[in-house]
Formats: structure tokens, sequence, C-alpha cells
């Protein structure tokens, strides 16, 4: 009876019983249901992985991925591959005119000009608007086709007065021509927009000069230096 009375055997031979008796519930029974949250999560075939897949937003179709191909391709500079991968586009889709114009751009900076000129001249005249006329009158400037190019931006001037770019572009291929009241009229329209440019206010006087106002031109080469 003392060797039943220590403590610590009596604590010792409790959590031996304890143990015994829980010890075959470890395992789960052979035909014993999982839990919900322990229940298999993989589908049984690829048909359902694909199902699970497309569940979560459109599927994109091959000439929706090849266009971002196409445009990824041009942003890095990889001209060549970016304007085949626009070919293959437009073998399927001959009318997506947003891509002829995406292409003509890349084609332009690959420095293929006539080939960019052919597909924007081949556009139908709703679809060249916007900044496509921009592309094409920079395109025209670069083959030294100013009166095009003025033509081009003029029309664009006329939707978005406040592009003082375009216009910058309109007054110097203007003075190109020698239209040079012209083109100081909008270079004065450009120093209204932007009083302390210096660089407008010079390219101004440039034109004056060519236009023998040289009293002007030389206030305009005083009002740039400021000093």
């Amino acid at each position: 009876m003392r060797f039943f009375s220590h403590p610590c055997l009596i604590i010792y031979i409790f959590f031996l019983i304890q143990f015994l008796i829980f010890l075959p519930g470890l395992a789960p029974a052979e035909n014993a249901t999982l839990p919900s949250s322990f229940q298999k999560i993989v589908p049984d075939s690829k048909n359902e992985l694909d199902k699970d897949v497309e569940s979560f937003g459109e599927k994109i179709p091959d000439w929706k991925a090849r266009w971002e191909l196409a445009k990824l391709l041009s942003y890095v500079e990889k001209y060549q591959e970016s304007i085949e991968e626009y070919q293959k586009l437009l073998t399927t889709k001959p009318n997506l005119y947003q891509a002829k114009l995406e292409l003509a751009k890349v084609l332009y900076w690959a420095k293929k000009t006539e080939e960019a000129k052919k597909i924007f001249e081949a556009l139908p005249k709703d679809k060249l608007k916007g900044k496509a006329k921009i592309d094409l009158a920079d395109l025209y400037v670069s083959q030294n086709e100013f009166s095009k190019a003025s033509r081009l931006y003029s029309q664009y001037l006329k939707e978005h007065s406040d592009d003082d770019k375009v216009r910058f572009k309109l007054a110097e291929v203007l003075s190109w021509l020698k239209e040079y009241n012209q083109s100081a009229h909008h270079f004065r329209i450009l120093l209204e927009h932007q009083p302390e440019n210096v660089q407008i206010r010079r390219n101004y006087a440039q034109v004056l000069i060519w236009s023998k106002k040289y009293d002007q031109a030389i206030t305009q080469l005083r009002q740039s230096l400021q000093d």
C-alpha cells in the first residue's frame, strides 16, 4: 500500500491510463468521413481545371493575346518582331483599324516610312483622326512633304486648339514653306499661352528675321535674354 501511496507514482499511473484510453482515437476509422476543410480540393481532371481557370474571368482569345504581344515588343523597341506580330494579327482581323494605326507607327519608328505611309493613306478618312493625324503629319515632315503636314496639323488644331506642341509644329512647317505671316501668327498664339518660354520667342524671332522684320526680331531676342 505504501508503494501506491507515493504521490508521483499516482500521477504517473493516472496519465498512463488516460493515454491508453485515447490511443485508438488518434487515427480515423477506415470508413470515416473527413471534415469539409480536409476534403479533396484538386480537380479530378484537366477539364475541371480548365473550367476553374475560366471561371476567374473572360477567356482571352488568341488574337487579343497577339495584339498585346505586338504592343509590348514595340515598347521594348523590338520593332521587327512587333511588325511581324501585327501582320499576323491583321491576317485574321483585317478590319482592326486601331492595330493598323499602331503598325504604321511601329513601321515609322523602324524607319520604314514608305510602308508606314501606305498604311496611313489606305485608311478610311473617318478612321484617321485625333493623334493618328499627327502621326501621319510627322511622317510627311520626315519626307519633306510640308504642305501635306501643315494641312493635317491645321485640321487637328481646329478641334484641339490648346495643343501647343502641335501648334509649334505647324508654325515651324509654315516657316519652312515660307508662309511667314501665318507662321508668325501661330508663334504669337504660343507666346500668349507661354510668355516665359524663351525658345518659342527665339523661334518667333527667327521667322521675323526671315520675313525681314528686323526691329521686331531684335525686340523678341532681347526679351528672350532677359538681362
